[in-house]
């Protein structure tokens, strides 16, 4: 997007990539003349885009002046390239005689003594009724971000088998905050050629998704224990003889001459020894299993977010769990104290 002293261009779409999750979004700013207030105002909105971002502007010796932010990509880089090419596309527009130079990445200002009036006039609102947000990598991890001046909520979301969104929240406030994962409301977006289908998405409690891992994980140990049952059972072992003769015998002092074959089979029926080792099989086999799924899920439960109260000046962070969906966008909103955030995320 960008703006100078006479107006700015029309709106163009945002998006902003995460791994395989995409958010994108369209915002429209009036054409009107521009003075420092408009951008102000501007800044601001450039302030609520996430995703990797900057802000350029170019002021002249005569007082004229244009800017171009750019938001939704991956890389900073990215961001500063687009943010300098809508700035300059500007220059020869509106007769400004100067570089565009680049004066916020993300939602810092970048430290540069030598500037201008306007782009000096620039600045990063308090209001804590403000919401700035952005993105922001962790060790690999792109998170969404977003905070006032008290609070901050850092936000990944995963469409894997069970859909979870990994939360971490801050409370800067002076006062103790208390959180309920479950009132985090999601919504699923559908998109086809003709319209949109919206649909609520339900949100796991802590409880609610411990006792539908417990409950798969009983039939999963029961289905294995029966598995592991039947390939220990022991059966009749069954051997087969053959072989073939040729001799002679007496039985009243003149010897008598035969030859021929023969054939057979001898089985072996189970001992309870053998049931008794079969059992212990098992047993051992089945138990070794179910340590190994109560460690799994004892390793999942300690990473799930339940109802906590922040004191000030702290955080608190985990997973919060949603039902699985179809849809190709996913939009979640966190209430937070008295602010709620908002995330939004396509699956590409």
């Amino acid at each position: 997007m960008s703006a100078s002293r006479r107006g700015l261009e029309r709106p163009i779409s945002m998006s902003v990539c995460v791994g395989l999750l995409v958010w994108s979004a369209a915002w429209v700013l009036p054409v009107e003349a521009v003075e420092a207030p408009e951008l102000q105002e501007a800044f601001n909105t450039y302030l609520g885009l996430t995703g990797a971002k900057a802000f350029a502007v170019a002021e002249d010796d005569d007082g004229a002046w244009t800017a171009g932010y750019s938001s939704g990509h991956n890389y900073d880089s990215e961001a500063v390239a687009d943010a300098l090419k809508r700035c300059n596309s500007m220059l020869a527009e509106y007769g400004v005689n100067a570089p565009c130079e680049i004066v916020a990445q993300g939602i810092e200002l970048v430290d540069r003594r030598d500037r201008r009036e306007i782009a000096a006039s620039l600045t990063i609102p308090t209001d804590s009724r403000i919401v700035l947000y952005d993105k922001i990598w962790v060790e690999g991890i792109p998170f969404f971000f977003a905070k006032t001046r008290d609070l901050q909520v850092w936000m990944v979301f995963a469409k894997a088998k069970d859909p979870f969104a990994l939360v971490y929240l801050v409370n800067g406030s002076s006062r103790p905050i208390t959180f309920v994962p479950e009132s985090i409301q999601a919504r699923s977006l559908k998109i086809t050629r003709k319209k949109s289908i919206a649909t609520p998405l339900k949100t796991f409690s802590a409880r609610e998704f411990e006792k539908k891992v417990r409950n798969r994980e009983a039939w999963m140990s029961a289905f294995h224990a029966m598995a592991v049952a039947l390939a220990n059972q022991p059966g009749a072992q069954t051997s087969t003889f053959n072989g073939s003769y040729n001799g002679s015998y007496s039985t009243t002092g003149a010897p008598t001459y035969a030859r021929g074959t023969y054939t057979g089979t001898i089985t072996r029926w189970p001992s309870s020894a053998d049931y008794a080792a079969a059992y212990e099989r098992t047993a051992a086999q089945v138990q070794a299993m179910s340590d190994q799924l109560s460690s799994s899920f004892e390793s999942m439960a300690s990473t799930l977010m339940w109802t906590h109260t922040m004191q000030p000046e702290s955080y608190y962070g985990g997973i919060v769990h949603f039902e699985r969906f179809k849809g190709d966008q996913v939009w979640v909103k966190v209430p937070f104290a008295s602010e709620v955030f908002e995330f939004g995320f396509s699956i590409r």
